[in-house]
């Protein structure tokens, strides 16, 4: 198995829900669903950090950390939650940096004037994808001819932001 820097060699603690869509996928259980629908709360932001819908009422646990969590608010932002109580959670390090997780911890008492940095978050490429993106023909051939990991993710970055698209395919020719 070949090891990438910053990529963690940890096991998810349910790896059934390691693919966002499979996250989002258990919160449109019927029931769940109703209980989701009123809170105000988007499952999309939470299946995007990591959680899933356990089925019981508004309780959500995270695939990786198994850090479970309920009684959402509507303004609950599910990364800065996630922070605060999984700061350890290497999901979690995988989408923020640092920074963020002790901005997080730091305001744990209240929400702060502050502009959150979820906007950073929202940015940086879900692992789902840039693992894919790392396995590519194109990212394997430059990481073995000896590009860093950290450039090859930043090129990464920039051509999606360059083609605004999530389809990195028509960038590759064979």
């Amino acid at each position: 198995m070949d090891r990438y820097p910053g990529i963690s060699i940890g096991r998810p603690k349910n790896p059934d829900y390691s693919m966002a869509t499979e996250r989002l996928a258990t919160f449109n259980d019927v029931a769940t669903f109703k209980d989701w629908s009123t809170n105000g709360i988007a499952i999309e932001e939470l299946s995007s950090a990591g959680f899933y819908a356990t089925g019981s009422r508004d309780f959500v646990r995270c695939f990786y950390c198994g850090g479970g969590m309920k009684d959402w608010q509507k303004d609950d932002d599910p990364w800065i939650e996630h922070a605060k109580y999984f700061p350890d959670c290497d999901f979690l390090k995988l989408h923020v940096d640092e920074e963020f997780i002790k901005w997080a911890q730091y305001n744990m008492d209240g929400k702060d004037a502050m502009e959150s940095p979820c906007e950073h978050v929202k940015k940086r490429l879900v692992p789902d994808q840039l693992i894919e993106d790392l396995n590519s023909k194109a990212s394997l051939l430059l990481l073995d001819r000896g590009y860093r990991q950290e450039d090859v993710e930043q090129a990464i970055e920039r051509a999606r932001e360059k083609q605004c698209s999530g389809d990195l395919s028509a960038l590759v020719t064979s």
